[in-house]
């Protein structure tokens, strides 16, 4: 019989990274899972660190990829769970009853997502919450990848793309919320989230190739996200701008003597 989740971690040259998200995943107190690891043919003993907990991996393997959606993609193909559950090397499971939770949600969503725990570069976290899916929310953000839990069936029905370098997970996500499949948003961390993968060190590639996608598929909603765009920029400059003047030394010195309520 097959499991309800099929968890499915990519990894390349990850190994510290790799045993944080294998030791979440095989401490989840639900066992009706598979898990599935495809790394990218590492050469700092992550192949190693599977071969001796290959006990608990239902399948893995570790051979040389065209990046981070092929894995994803070599991943799906393995998969026979009702959902999949994606957590990257590098990033866990919140808490040791995500799967619980995520078992037990109405099996009619397509997409059930829940809240991140962002861990920043300086160790700090902070919690990102998310609004239900819209196409506001698209278009200005997206449902997080990582600890989402995602109809198998529609993974292998739509692999993502390989066009795209960073944003095809969000493409994903738009082209089914088009297609009217069913979202839910959880008032629930579902996991940790490292902020240092690639899309969050390249928001100027990330916007191309969102508006490249528009443009190609959704015409229609590209002109409102440059429009959306435009407007974050001009916010951003303003903010920059605001934070100038405070900083600049002659309200430094209004700030000295009392002045600046004047």
């Amino acid at each position: 019989m097959n499991p309800k989740i099929s968890v499915i971690t990519i990894s390349y040259n990850n190994k510290a990274g790799l045993e944080k998200t294998f030791e979440s995943v095989t401490t989840q107190d639900y066992k009706d899972f598979e898990y599935i690891v495809i790394d990218g043919g590492s050469k700092d003993g992550s192949k190693e660190l599977l071969e001796k907990y290959t006990d608990q991996i239902t399948y893995w393997i570790s051979e040389p990829d065209k990046g981070i959606y092929d894995a994803l993609n070599k991943g799906i193909s393995q998969a026979k769970g009702i959902f999949t559950v994606f957590i990257n090397s590098g990033d866990s499971l919140y808490a040791k009853d995500v799967l619980s939770k995520l078992a037990v949600i109405d099996e009619s969503y397509d997409v059930v997502s829940g809240d991140v725990n962002l861990v920043l570069p300086n160790g700090k976290n902070q919690v990102k919450k998310h609004e239900n899916c819209s196409l506001k929310f698209l278009l200005t953000n997206t449902p997080h990848h990582q600890g989402s839990r995602i109809r198998t069936e529609l993974l292998k029905m739509n692999l993502y793309r390989m066009d795209y370098k960073i944003i095809s997970d969000w493409a994903w996500f738009f082209d089914r919320y088009i297609e009217n499949k069913k979202f839910l948003q959880l008032d629930e961390i579902t996991s940790n989230f490292t902020l240092d993968g690639i899309s969050s060190l390249q928001p100027e590639l990330l916007k191309k190739e969102r508006q490249d996608f528009l443009n190609k598929n959704h015409p229609e909603f590209a002109l409102i996200n440059e429009e959306l765009n435009r407007l974050a920029d001009a916010n951003m400059q303003l903010k920059m701008a605001i934070k100038k003047i405070y900083s600049s030394r002659a309200i430094q010195l209004l700030k000295k003597f009392k002045l600046t309520k004047l």
